[in-house]
């Protein structure tokens, strides 16, 4: 059994790359993290497909068919070896090596890392709740980059670091207009009268495979879903409000920004939706 982390780069054993990689110069460059469940990339459709529309957005040369069929044989391959059925996965596709500056060569082989984590288990906190707080950072808005998985996530990093205290498992962040966005790592759901809402992520903040799994599947759960503008007016209404994202699933909040959320009966009830379909 391997020692995790582990990781595959360009389809061999190795936890390094080369000091010119645009990945680690500019950070030119994507990841999914995905949960694996009985061996397999839970939802690994959505992944994918995120995965290829971002790459095809930012004008990285490749090919559809060999990338998928070399990310799903490393998947393979790596489970295998660590003997895992239930772990954590992410794959990072990288510009490749370059030479110094921002132009990139628009042929360059890219660099495919996937590396295994053990897996994260959260179901303590989908049955307690987690309790969030109010980030001070706002994320600037860009219509170029929004939605995508890239791989600066300096935003993220200094919102995650603006607390310490461990009863608080997620902060919310804001854009610069006041918006409510997401939290650090997750997208974020308010619950009002059996309505979904989630904000729009087109200026700012990511699409989650999560977040696109309930807008699709909403209706067929007997609830309404829909994007747009919401800021703390909203919040402080909200019936429930609940996280996701690919590792985590859904988790409801008990207590944001210390007001007591009156439920959390729609969050667990889509929690057990959503991994039924995980583990299809």
């Amino acid at each position: 059994m391997l020692f995790l982390p582990a990781s595959l780069v360009d389809g061999q054993p190795s936890d390094q790359i080369s000091i010119l990689d645009r990945g680690l110069m500019y950070g030119d460059g994507l990841f999914e993290t995905v949960r694996i469940v009985c061996s397999q990339p839970a939802l690994w459709a959505l992944h994918w497909q995120r995965l290829e529309a971002g790459l095809t957005r930012l004008n990285f040369s490749f090919n559809a068919e060999a990338l998928q069929q070399s990310l799903l044989s490393d998947i393979e391959r790596l489970l295998f070896v660590a003997e895992l059925t239930e772990a954590t996965l992410k794959i990072t596709i990288t510009r490749g090596i370059g030479q110094r500056g921002y132009r990139y060569t628009a042929d360059a082989p890219l660099t495919r890392i996937v590396t295994v984590f053990p897996a994260t288990d959260v179901e303590a906190l989908a049955r307690t709740g987690i309790k969030v707080r109010l980030c001070s950072l706002r994320l600037a808005r860009s219509e170029v980059l929004a939605g995508l998985k890239h791989l600066n996530r300096m935003e993220q990093v200094i919102a995650r670091n603006e607390w310490n205290d461990p009863e608080y498992y997620e902060g919310i962040l804001n854009d610069t207009a006041g918006n409510m966005i997401c939290g650090t790592m997750s997208n974020l759901f308010l619950v009002k009268e059996r309505v979904l809402l989630t904000a729009d992520v087109s200026g700012c903040g990511i699409a989650g495979t999560r977040r696109r799994w309930l807008l699709e599947n909403a209706n067929g759960l007997g609830l309404e879903a829909r994007v747009g503008i919401f800021n703390l007016e909203d919040l402080s209404s909200a019936d429930e409000v609940f996280f996701c994202n690919a590792l985590i699933g859904i988790l409801p909040a008990v207590e944001v920004a210390d007001r007591t959320l009156p439920s959390r009966d729609i969050s667990l009830r889509l929690r057990e939706a959503l991994l039924e379909a995980e583990y299809q």
